[in-house]
This record gives structure tokens, sequence and C-alpha cells, in this order.
């Protein structure tokens, strides 16, 4: 995550319990991850963002990345969805979240990373992930 080029900013509502698994050079607010405000504010400077949050919180954070990302100068989001997401799939919450997710990421009209989880799907799911975002970034965890 931190590099010579990058330096990894930490929005967290307890910045003395993210010192524990982050070290000094990883800059860290306290904040809501909720709170669009707060958003704004760790953004800004940055180059991009990558969300990755408890599912119960993770749609309204998506909600405000247009707005918030544009007016800080964000360049890049990257998301960690699922290769399970797909239209056919709606009836698996957590597909249809992470589905709801990605459209709000899109329109956003930043640019974006969705890192795809493919270690519980079939070569169709895959197939069927990749022409969906084939004029799009896509990076594949296996795990």
């Amino acid at each position: 995550m931190k590099n010579e080029y990058f330096r990894a900013h930490i929005l967290t509502q307890n910045p003395e319990e993210a010192q524990k698994p982050f070290d000094d050079a990883f800059e860290k607010d306290a904040g809501n991850v909720t709170d669009a405000d707060a958003i704004e504010k760790a953004l800004h400077g940055c180059y991009g963002v990558h969300i990755n949050l408890q599912t119960s919180i993770e749609l309204s954070v998506a909600e405000n990345m247009p707005r918030v990302s544009s007016r800080a100068g964000l360049r890049r989001i990257t998301y960690i969805s699922g290769a399970t997401t797909l239209i056919e799939n709606l009836e698996i919450p957590l597909a249809n979240q992470e589905l709801k997710v990605e459209k709000l990421i899109n329109k956003s009209n930043i640019s974006y990373t969705f890192l795809a989880r493919e270690n519980y799907c079939s070569d169709e799911q895959r197939r069927k992930f990749e022409e969906r975002y084939s004029r799009h970034d896509l990076f594949c965890q296996k795990g």
C-alpha cells in the first residue's frame, strides 16, 4: 500500500487502534467514514481511494463518492467486488449490494478498478464478469 511514490492515508474512527497494524508512515485521520465531509477532508490531495469496509456501511460510503471524490480531486477508486456479482444473482444479498456499489462508483466519472474475488466462482461466472468490465481495469485475486 505504501511506497516511495504514494503515501497511505487512513480515515478511521479510532486512530490509536489503527496505530497497531499500521506504523507512522501511514497518515491517520479521525472521522466517520459515512460522513461526506470527513471523507472529503481525508481524500483531499489523494490520488486514489480503496473502498474496503463492512458490508453494512459500504453502500452509504459509495453513495457519497461521486460528489466527494470530484471535489477532492480524486483520480482513481478501487473496490473489492466479486465475480458472482451479476444481475442474475440479485437474490444473493452480498451480490446485490456489491452491484449497487459498482454502479455508484461507475457513475462517479472517475477511473476505477474492481478487484474480483474469484476463488468461489465458476468459469462461466468469471467470463460474464470479464465481459461486463471489458472496457475497464480488472484484476483478479485468487485465494
